[in-house]
């Protein structure tokens, strides 16, 4: 043994050996909610022992908890590993592990809705095929389906819809109660037409309480007015159209159409014939979906481009009526132009060479004239008017067109003028031999005729010489024989036209 040995302390305990695990970890969880998350609330049923610590883990979505019992919530569905590590007062420790199948059940339901006729209520939008549905109602709505997912109802009666929804271990009860509004009605007064566009007024009326809207769009954008009766102008489509509105928001249509069949003709209101001349009194209808019917007055064809041919001025009137009995009217006027022209001479109708003449139209009938005279050669501008002078070197026929210019209506005459040369001879020029101054009517006068004559000198003396009678006008009455005696001579100066003779 050795000189030197160690220093030891002496150790003495008692251990106790126990029958079973002095830690035997377990747990239990309760499904609390699986819609919309689930919530579990884990339960330590650890047995055997005085645990004074606890860890949860939640794989694999990495949450822990060092709670005893605690409440955990998962948003999405999973398959989750659960593992409880227990720690007693000694130190010993034991764990447990369970697989947990999350199942979330995701829905959008309201505890109760109401809605309008006509409408219907979706009782669960967003409902998955994924989960298996039983739906009741009470009382009972034939038209229900019971493993639908979202079923539309429309209960005549305040309804109560109940509906399990299952997903695997999840699984909820609710309940929506569904009550239908007081239904709005709304009647519009009947269609009407306008026949001359103006304004006319049209009404609605329906159930208590209502609001009514007015538009020219079904949609009601605008609107354009409300109230019982408005006024409003005939529209190319026709429709106005009414909501009515309750209190409950509840709404109803109707429409009243308002028509222009207002007739639209175009035509021309005066005419002017020239005799003999025909005209179609033309009618256009300017709307083709109308059809139209004529009645004249004087009695003509149902038609709408009559022919007429009147010898005086008539006025003409058509009533023109539609399909729908609007009707317009038609006043047509026909003048008449009876134009007629003579041409004449004024004066003798012949001249001697070199001189002139001229010429006159006389017109009847129509206004407002123009006149051309034809052949223009040696006339004497103006040549457009009602007279005109000519200076023909032989026998000319003239010819005059007379134009009336409101009517446009032509007509003509011709006039001829003889030209003879100058001869200072029987017969141009006459000087009685004898006359009877008896006043019988027949050579009372003695006188002196010639053509073209344009000085004269005329003397009648006695037989002693004494002068009679004298004188210097071209255009005397003649000598009648007063204060005659046995016998007289005479002494007579002529001078011709442009001094060619003279005698």
């Amino acid at each position: 043994m050795s000189s030197t040995a160690a220093c030891v302390q002496p150790f003495d305990t008692t251990i106790h050996v126990l029958a079973t695990n002095a830690v035997d970890a377990a747990f239990s969880l309760d499904l609390q909610n699986c819609v919309g998350s689930a919530d579990f609330v884990f339960n330590n049923t650890t047995q055997h022992a005085n645990p004074v610590s606890w860890l949860w883990t939640f794989l694999p979505s990495n949450q822990t908890s060092t709670l005893e019992n605690p409440t955990i919530s998962f948003s999405a569905e999973d398959t989750l590993t659960v593992k409880l590590l227990v720690i007693d007062s000694n130190g010993c420790k034991d764990s447990s592990s369970q697989l947990v199948f999350i199942n979330i059940i995701d829905s959008t339901w309201a505890a109760s809705s109401n809605f309008c006729p006509g409408d219907s209520v979706a009782l669960n939008p967003g409902g998955s095929a994924n989960y298996s549905y039983n739906w009741q109602s009470a009382p009972n709505d034939p038209n229900l389906v019971a493993t639908d997912p979202n079923p539309m109802v429309a209960p005549a009666v305040p309804t109560t819809y109940s509906v399990t929804i299952e997903n695997g271990l999840c699984s909820t009860t609710q309940t929506i109660l569904i009550t239908p509004n007081p239904a709005a009605s709304v009647t519009a007064s009947a269609d009407v037409s306008s026949c001359d566009g103006a304004a006319v007024s049209i009404s609605a009326s329906g159930s208590p309480n209502i609001t009514l809207l007015w538009s020219t769009n079904p949609n009601f954008t605008p609107i354009i007015d409300t109230g019982a009766v408005i006024t409003v102008l005939p529209l190319p489509n026709g429709y106005y159209y009414v909501k009515a509105q309750n209190a409950a928001g509840c709404t109803a249509l109707d429409s009243v159409r308002v028509d222009n069949h207002q007739v639209d003709i175009a035509y021309n209101p005066e005419w002017q014939l020239c005799l003999p001349m025909a005209v179609p009194l033309n009618i256009q209808n300017m709307d083709v979906g109308d059809t139209l019917n004529y009645v004249w007055t004087p009695t003509l064809p149902n038609v709408a481009n009559p022919l007429v041919d009147p010898l005086v001025s008539t006025t003409y009137t058509a009533v023109v009526t539609n399909q729908f009995g609007c009707l317009d009217t038609a006043v047509i006027q026909v003048g008449i132009t009876n134009l007629s022209v003579t041409a004449s001479i004024i004066g003798l109708d012949t001249i001697f060479l070199g001189d002139t003449a001229t010429l006159i139209a006389q017109v009847s009938g129509g206004s407002q004239y123009t006149f051309q005279w034809y052949p223009e050669d040696e006339m004497y501008p103006p040549t457009d008017g009602p007279q005109v002078k000519v200076k023909p070197s032989e026998t000319t026929t003239y010819t005059v067109v007379v134009t009336d210019i409101p009517s446009n209506c032509s007509a003509e005459a011709t006039v001829r003028l003889f030209v003879s040369p100058v001869v200072c001879d029987s017969p141009f020029i006459f000087i009685p031999t004898v006359f009877t101054p008896n006043n019988d009517g027949n050579n009372d006068l003695f006188l002196v005729r010639a053509t073209q004559l344009t000085e004269l000198h005329f003397m009648v003396f006695n037989r002693w010489g004494e002068k009679m009678y004298e004188t210097f006008d071209v255009n005397h009455s003649g000598w009648d024989g007063m204060a005659w005696q046995a016998g007289y001579t005479g002494f007579l100066r002529l001078v011709c036209s442009r001094h060619l003779c003279r005698r």
